[in-house]
């Protein structure tokens, strides 16, 4: 069980990169050369080498060979329910902060702004 855990820690430390979330993103609609995405991404080859590797030892991208180059890929589109997941957990969090606050301003009396000049 420590080691899934482990493996979890390692998995959520790779997609806590907004770099790797934007490559995440882009490959799901363009399977891409490491060229075209530090073209599209604006990074330079050793950046999105580096984080292409990350992504793969984590087994959410994969690749083709095409000749000398590789064409990248998500390996399981899981990935993108797994982060709207995420997302609207946070959503649902942030709201309920808000409606707190919304609830304590209406149930605290608070002077009008004209009775302090």
């Amino acid at each position: 069980m420590e080691n899934l855990n482990i493996m979890m820690i390692k998995f959520l430390k790779v997609l806590s990169d907004p770099v790797r979330l934007k490559i995440i993103e882009y490959l799901r609609e363009n399977p891409s050369s490491a060229g075209n995405l530090q073209k599209k991404l604006n990074l330079s080859q050793s950046y999105t080498s580096h984080q292409l590797k990350k992504l793969k030892d984590v087994d959410i991208v994969t690749y083709e060979r095409l000749g000398k180059r590789k064409k990248f890929k998500i390996k399981n589109k899981g990935i993108y329910r797994l982060l709207s997941l995420i997302k609207t957990y946070i959503l649902k969090q942030e709201k309920e902060k808000l409606e707190k606050i919304r609830s304590l301003e209406q149930s605290t009396s608070i002077p009008d702004f004209q009775d302090l000049f």
